[in-house]
């Protein structure tokens, strides 16, 4: 069953987001590894974790720490632009 709060948060994203496509009617809150909870604490395995960056899993420590360090130098740009941190990446390769 989903809460008012949960349907309170949908509308407004209904309303003022993208309609790229149709999401599943949770309002995530938060992640750790496999898990998920939703805005009134129901706890899900995350079954979609190999879709795009997610597949990682969610607040892995070495990955927030890396996060911290790079957007604490430079967050996201156009790729109009050459970055040094993209093209290091791109040498591990």
């Amino acid at each position: 069953m989903v809460s008012n709060l949960q349907n309170n948060l949908i509308n407004k994203e209904a309303l003022y987001g993208a309609k790229n496509y149709s999401p599943l009617p949770i309002v995530l809150q938060k992640g750790e590894g496999v898990y998920l909870w939703d805005v009134d604490g129901n706890k899900y395995l995350d079954m979609v974790s190999a879709y795009s960056a997610v597949s990682h899993g969610h607040s892995h420590p070495e990955l927030l720490k890396t996060l911290h360090e790079q957007s604490s130098k430079l967050a996201v740009t156009s790729r109009a632009f050459y970055t040094e941190p993209f093209s290091t990446f791109l040498e591990k390769l």
